[in-house]
């Protein structure tokens, strides 16, 4: 992981895969778990891949579940 910063509604997550097999299921897991969360918790994930990585954001229109979204983090979401 490279940073973590909060955001009003939600987290912004910076990654970067270290090996070629890390990006390749790293892709794999990011193409799927948007609309799996989405659907669990009714969170919005976007992920946008940058040059170097990805760029996650994690947001909620729920203000009593922000802080449940920054307290799981990169590993726990």
């Amino acid at each position: 992981m490279l940073s973590q910063q909060a955001l009003a509604k939600g987290l912004q997550i910076e990654i970067k895969a270290l090996t070629p097999r890390a990006e390749q299921a790293l892709d794999k897991v990011l193409r799927a778990h948007p609309m799996l969360l989405k659907k669990e918790t009714g969170w919005n994930m976007q992920v946008n891949k940058r040059e170097s990585h990805n760029q996650i954001v994690v947001t909620t229109a729920k203000p009593a579940e922000v802080d449940k979204i920054r307290g799981l983090g990169y590993i726990g979401l």
